[in-house]
């Protein structure tokens, strides 16, 4: 267990393997997937310039979104087990541009969000984004390199003999005004479930991207104890979380989730419990 976190000073941040975690996680993804709202990725003008958008005709918002997600998830059924890990990459392409082309669709509420003027944050925030993200969701995929080396979100199950990841849920709570967040993730052992359970906090941070000026929307999850058994430890610095604790919010609607890896294409989509 020791090695899931540092046991050195607090200073001591971001130690070396650490760094060459993230660095492989960002070399892994490929530089032309970037992920960009409002674009279909497999249409052939997915590398010019986009058009202006155009008014839906009637009914056909709702059409389009709800054949999207549909496709989504049937792609991601036969996954659902591990979460994505140990995808062969040709299936994680599809994926992948199947998501690209639902951030474009008129229910993402970060595109409404983004649409408020700057210094309006707390307005976006706090009527479009916040509530929304309030409840209790569970992770259906990731592309995340991290995730499948650490076989898990905490990492106990490479660490615990005969112990396998079988799921990990992430609620969000606002109570007024106190962002409490928590994670459950069920591991197996001989077929007995263990439950590994992360107190937390949250916040959405809003900020503008260097390369488009455009805002993004970051959800910050900062970890406080992580429990399982009778064992207990501080998760603020428990070390296969890291790449949970910054995450940009690409898409959400009332019952689909989209969070993105800020140096890289990775991806998380979550489904509401």
């Amino acid at each position: 267990v020791a090695d899931l976190f540092d046991l050195e000073d607090v200073d001591d941040e971001f130690p070396e393997e650490d760094v060459e975690e993230d660095l492989e996680e960002v070399l892994r993804t490929p530089a032309e997937a970037t992920f960009k709202i409002g674009q279909d990725p497999r249409s052939d003008e997915a590398d010019q310039v986009p058009a202006d958008p155009q008014e839906p005709e009637e009914g056909e918002e709702e059409v389009d979104t709800a054949a999207l997600k549909d496709e989504l998830f049937q792609l991601l059924a036969p996954l659902a087990a591990e979460c994505g890990m140990n995808t062969p990459p040709a299936e994680q392409k599809e994926i992948s541009e199947v998501a690209k082309a639902l951030l474009g669709s008129p229910s993402n509420l970060v595109q409404a969000a983004g649409l408020t003027e700057p210094g309006e944050v707390d307005v976006a925030v706090q009527t479009i984004l916040g509530p929304a993200l309030e409840g209790k969701w569970e992770l259906k995929y990731t592309s995340s390199w991290t995730m499948e080396y650490n076989q898990g979100f905490s990492g106990l199950a490479k660490t615990i003999p005969g112990a396998s990841f079988a799921g990990v849920q992430q609620e969000l709570m606002n109570f007024s005004g106190i962002q409490d967040a928590s994670y459950l993730e069920t591991l197996l052992i001989r077929d007995k479930p263990l439950e590994v359970q992360v107190s937390a906090t949250w916040e959405l941070q809003e900020s503008k991207s260097v390369m488009t000026g455009d805002k993004i929307f970051s959800l910050v999850v900062s970890p406080e104890e992580i429990r399982y058994s009778f064992v207990k430890y501080r998760a603020d610095r428990w070390k296969t979380m890291r790449a949970w604790n910054l995450l940009d919010l690409v898409y959400l609607d009332e019952d689909t989730r989209i969070m993105k890896v800020q140096t890289s294409d990775t991806i998380f989509i979550y489904k509401r419990c």
